[in-house]
């Protein structure tokens, strides 16, 4: 699991799983983004969590649904979650 934060203010963009993050490819070698869409959309991965795919996808909505909650919105890149 990972998130996307804002460079300027910190602020989460978007949480994400994938299977193609760092555990798979080392160290700051995830592979869901390239470095041009990091540097294109203003962000920061962050790496978060590890486990599967099921728990990671619940644990990316137990992130979601609060920041909705408080900001009225999702995080600007995520666009849906179950």
């Amino acid at each position: 699991m990972y998130c996307l934060n804002c460079i300027e203010t910190g602020e989460p963009k978007k949480y994400g799983e994938t299977t193609h993050g760092e555990d798979r490819y080392g160290a700051g070698n995830q592979k869901r983004y390239s470095t041009d869409e990091i540097e294109e959309m203003g962000v920061i991965y962050t790496p978060l969590d590890k486990g599967t795919k099921i728990d990671m996808h619940r644990k990316q909505t137990e992130m979601i649904k609060p920041y909705e909650q408080e900001n009225g919105r999702k995080p600007e890149l995520n666009k849906t979650y179950q």
